[in-house]
Formats: C-alpha cells, sequence, structure tokens
C-alpha cells in the first residue's frame, strides 16, 4: 500500500524516508508551494528515485505532501506516481505547476473504470489519452464532482492547493509520525532485510498483481514457487505444504496423491496413502530404471502434461481449480488425469498428434 507523508512544518528523517521507499519502491512524488498572494501556484514533481526524493524533501518549503508508490493499479511507471493534477486531462508530466489542486491517494479504488465512463458520458468529456490508474481517475472526477468526491467514496488522499491543504480520512484515517501526518504505518516495519506488512494483493481484473509474498501485506519479491519469502515460509496454507510433501494424503482414502513422470511425459507410478517408503522415493528420486520423473503432482505438472498435449484444458482447469479452492483432487478427476496422461482415454482418441499448447 502506498504511503502518504503530509509534513505541515517537520521534515521527516532520512530513515524515515528510506523506509518509505523501501517499502514502496515504484517512485515518489512530492508537492509545494511557490508564489505569494494571487501567485501562489503548486509545484509538483513525481517518478522520482530515492535520492532525488530525498533532495526534494530537504528543500521544500513548508507546507509540502510527499508520497510513496507501490504499484496496485496501473503499470509501474513514473507518469503514474502521483500526485495527479485535477484537471480534465489528468495530466500525465512529471512536473509542473497548477493555480488548482493537486491529488494524492492512498489505497485501491475498484470501480474507478465505471465511474470515468459514466463521467465521461454524463459531462460530455473526452477521456485523456495515455495510462491510467485509479488516482489518475480520482483527479479526472474530481474536477467533474468536486472534491467531496474521496469522503463519498471513502477513499484515503490529499487535495494539495495554493491556500489549502485537505486530508480525506477514508477509513482508517491518519497517524503522527516524527510530526508528520502519515496515512499509514506499514512501512515502520521496514528494515534492511525486506519489508513485513503493507500491501495487499489486489486483483480485480484490472489492476496488476506484484510478484511478491502472498502473506498477508509483506512485499518481499525473493519467493520461492509458491509464492512465499524466507521469512514466511511457515505461515504457507496446508494444501501447499502437502503438495511440496511427497507423503502427502489427501481426504479421500485410496487416491493417489503423488504421481511421477519420465522425461518423456510417461506415467511410471503413483503414491497415494500408505505408500511405502521406497515407493515414495521411486517417485519422488527417479529410481526406476533410469527415469526421471518431475515431482509430486501439482499443478505445474497439470502444466506441463497440457503442453505436451497429453491432458485436455478441461482436464487442467479443474485442477487448478482444486488447487485455487484448497480441496483435495476427486478420485474421478485423478483417474481421468492418469488415464489422460497414458493415452487410454477416450480423449486421447480423438486427438491428433500431441503439439505445444498455450497456458492461459
Amino acid at each position: 500500500m502506498c504511503v502518504i507523508v503530509v509534513c505541515p512544518n517537520t521534515r521527516p528523517s532520512s530513515e524515515m524516508v528510506e523506509k518509505c521507499w523501501q517499502a514502496n519502491p515504484d517512485g515518489a512524488g512530492i508537492a509545494y508551494r511557490e508564489g505569494e498572494g494571487s501567485n501562489t501556484v503548486v509545484r509538483w514533481k513525481k517518478g522520482l528515485s530515492l535520492a532525488k526524493i530525498k533532495d526534494e524533501i530537504e528543500a521544500a518549503p513548508f507546507p509540502f505532501v510527499a508520497h510513496f508508490r507501490i504499484a496496485s493499479v496501473g503499470k509501474v511507471v513514473p507518469n503514474l506516481t502521483h500526485p495527479f493534477p485535477v484537471h480534465p486531462k489528468a495530466p500525465l508530466d512529471l512536473a509542473g505547476t497548477t493555480k488548482g489542486h493537486v491529488l494524492f491517494h492512498n489505497g485501491t479504488w475498484t470501480k474507478w473504470r465505471d465511474e470515468t465512463w459514466i463521467a465521461a458520458a454524463r459531462f460530455k468529456a473526452k477521456i485523456p489519452a495515455g495510462r491510467w490508474s485509479d488516482t489518475r481517475a480520482m483527479a479526472f472526477l474530481s474536477y467533474f464532482y468536486g472534491p467531496g468526491l474521496l469522503d463519498f467514496i471513502e477513499e484515503k488522499g490529499v487535495l494539495f492547493g495554493p491556500s489549502d491543504l485537505e486530508l480525506f480520512n477514508g477509513i482508517s484515517g491518519w497517524s503522527m509520525h516524527e510530526g508528520c501526518y502519515i496515512s499509514n504505518t506499514f512501512f515502520k516495519d521496514c528494515g534492511t532485510t525486506g519489508y513485513v506488512g503493507g500491501h495487499g494483493h489486489w486483483n480485480s481484473g484490472f489492476s496488476y498483481v506484484s510478484e511478491m509474498c502472498k502473506w498477508k501485506q509483506c512485499v518481499r519479491k525473493d519467493i520461492d514457487s509458491d509464492g512465499y519469502c524466507p521469512e514466511h515460509q511457515s505461515q504457507k496454507p496446508e494444501w501447499l505444504v502437502k503438495k511440496a510433501t511427497p507423503t502427502q494424503t489427501l481426504t479421500t482414502v485410496g487416491t493417489p496423491t503423488s504421481m511421477a513422470f519420465d522425461k518423456d511425459g510417461k506415467h511410471i507410478g503413483s503414491a497415494g496413502p500408505g505408500t511405502n517408503e521406497a515407493a515414495v522415493k521411486v517417485l519422488t528420486e527417479g529410481k526406476t530404471g533410469g527415469s526421471s520423473p518431475t515431482g509430486p503432482f501439482s499443478v505445474e505438472l497439470a502444466e506441463t502434461m497440457y503442453r505436451m498435449g497429453r491432458i485436455s484444458k478441461s482436464t487442467l482447469r479443474q485442477i487448478r481449480k482444486c488447487f485455487s479452492n484448497q480441496r483435495p483432487i476427486p478420485p474421478k478427476l485423478f483417474t481421468k488425469f492418469h488415464q489422460q496422461v497414458n493415452g487410454t482415454a477416450q480423449w486421447n482418441k480423438r486427438q491428433p498428434k500431441p503439439t505445444t499448447a498455450t497456458v492461459n
């Protein structure tokens, strides 16, 4: 989750800035005022590196607002860092001045696409070109609906103008740290070994999920094939732990729980409840006739079989669903998979010679 730092009359320490950046490394931005009286404007700069944002924070006049982004909606590009001018074009410029407001946001607003379409139609406005995010949409919509939009949709943010600075509480409100108002405190646990606690992993059709640890708010990127960092290995769900264990047992008695295949994809054995240690060794270490099995049954294994043209897309989808819902594979599905791999299913008889397929 991004963090906004509002500084009325105190600068954050260098350590605090570094932690904010480490927790939110997709780009920083800042806004402050220049000029006097009727000539006062808001100057913004964004797409800044850690070194640049440090320099800006040290030099900016009070009050100023800084933002550190972790991308949850939109690509990791400088233009989508904050702030955005509240303007009918919601420009993507990396620097500029305005006599209006600029907007900073902390959170994820999932309805931004629909609301942008509705507003464009209602106000007969053209939708500006360029990349989009929920925050750019808020700046666009705030121009037409007014600053109360953020309160109405319960999003946390800041509107910074030549003569006013307004904080919107969202649902969780603001905290005080080192004399600054901060939109969340997740960055405070960020150290040299990685970040603990911070942003959600959103996936709502138009947002993307960063390749980060799946444990709650962790954003560490040194993850294993299951999506967990070294610090949170013990937090893996039980079904994932079982998947990685050759002797795993499913709730259905008698159902094989591990399968092994040679380098050509031919099934060479299965392990299930009660399988003895020697059989498990055959499956996991490939001791049968020099074969080299791919390992215990998993989604990855099913996808490999699909790419080789050995199982149907329908079978792959059913297997994926079982794993995503943390459910054991039903005996009928496992049998179906087994038969398709060995070429004895009705599906195999209808298929042309196996070719490479694309996994969607």
